[in-house]
């Protein structure tokens, strides 16, 4: 897909959706340093205060996540939820980012908004399953684990960040066993794409674990 829609804006250059994609493709598949720099470099020409570009503002949120601006992304990914025609992405996003901040009711405020247009998305009910892993009132592991059976059904079980989600809630429901044969299932996707899916190292934790024994 980094490779389809980079062809495509030398074809159509200055094309504000284009951009706003090649830049989200790029920083979702790990932000290969040659392909990012480009990326920005596109984003570049567009000036940062236009907020009518709504895939624009995405790509930014996006970007500055993605460098570690977590204030800044959560700024503008927040503004363009508040438009009423705001798209699914910008709700996933938003709500990706809370959930690492360890804000999770706001996080589902908005994950809910993006169920009510999807309902089957395995990226939205992923991140719901992550939200009863996180240490608080809502803790549930047991349904977290209903929640991501149900996303790797939706993908086929071929989605790395969803299959680790379920070795995780496995783990914590006491299920080592399920938990390692996710893990390495998606170990082995991982491994097949050309980026790495970001924060894998908790995986790799895992994993390695599982395998020695030492979990728990």
């Amino acid at each position: 897909a980094v490779l389809c829609l980079k062809d495509a804006i030398k074809h159509i250059p200055g094309d504000s959706d284009l951009v706003s994609l090649y830049l989200q493709a790029v920083v979702a598949n790990g932000g290969p340093t040659l392909e990012l720099k480009e990326a920005v470099q596109a984003l570049a020409q567009f000036e940062d205060d236009d907020l009518t570009e709504v895939n624009l503002s995405i790509a930014r949120g996006m970007l500055a996540d993605y460098r570690g601006e977590t204030d800044k992304a959560v700024s503008i990914l927040r503004a363009v939820c508040r438009e009423s025609d705001a798209p699914l992405e910008a709700y996933i996003h938003i709500g990706e980012l809370l959930l690492r901040s360890e804000c999770v009711l706001e996080a589902r405020r908005y994950l809910r908004r993006a169920m009510n247009s999807c309902a089957d998305h395995p990226k939205i009910i992923t991140l719901f399953a992550k939200s009863y892993l996180e240490e608080g009132p809502y803790y549930n592991p047991e349904y977290a684990t209903q929640l991501a059976t149900v996303a790797a059904q939706n993908c086929n079980w071929q989605n790395a960040e969803v299959l680790a989600t379920l070795a995780t809630s496995f783990y914590e429901s006491g299920d080592k066993v399920g938990a390692l044969l996710m893990a390495r299932k998606a170990k082995e996707i991982e491994e097949q794409i050309v980026g790495r899916y970001r924060r894998s190292e908790k995986l790799d934790e895992l994993l390695e674990s599982l395998s020695l024994g030492t979990v728990g």
